[in-house]
């Protein structure tokens, strides 16, 4: 019995080394799988971590970014002057032009709607002559009056063909909040 195994096996030793072979490769190719599938499942743990992490990093990020915006919104809204204040606004404009060394012309306002709750707009035409350094100046600083104004639109007209009477004539919108304070 021993010698007719050991006849089979010495006839068909190339079937069973091939066999042994594939049984190899089949082992490792499952314990590579496995091994493969183990680290997956750690890393998609891992992953998972960092998500919750962010996210709880991202809640914390947004409530302090909504409560810094909230705060810059109240310290702008409160610089915005009251409606009765127009008045100021006007000699704030006069009193720019002044410093600049320029001259006012006539002055003519209207209300607009803001679309903005609170707010009111109004639109200023005003023309100023002067010298041409002295009116880019001015036009800088009456984007820096107090509460929320625009320059939204300007132009120079020189008639005498000299640097030093240049005539401005400019467009602001100035924003006013509603109301008393």
């Amino acid at each position: 019995m021993i010698r007719l195994l050991l006849q089979i096996i010495h006839e068909n030793r190339l079937l069973l080394v091939l066999a042994m072979v594939l049984a190899t490769v089949c082992g490792a190719l499952w314990f590579g799988t496995l091994q493969q599938a183990l680290l997956v499942t750690e890393r998609h743990a891992i992953w998972q971590d960092k998500r919750r992490q962010a996210a709880q990093h991202d809640k914390t990020r947004l409530a302090e970014t909504f409560k810094r915006t909230q705060e810059q919104l109240d310290e702008l809204w409160s610089g915005i002057p009251f409606r009765h204040e127009f008045p100021r606004v006007i000699s704030e404009l006069y009193d720019a032009m002044a410093l600049y060394g320029a001259t006012p012309g006539p002055l003519q306002y209207k209300p607009v709607t803001s679309g903005l709750d609170g707010l009111i707009a109004y639109t200023l035409n005003c023309t100023a002559s002067g010298a041409y350094p002295g009116l880019k100046r001015l036009i800088a600083e009456l984007e820096r009056l107090d509460g929320v104004s625009t320059v939204t639109a300007t132009s120079f007209s020189n008639q005498k063909g000299t640097p030093d009477s240049v005539e401005l004539k400019l467009e602001l919108t100035v924003y006013l909040r509603e109301g008393q304070p």
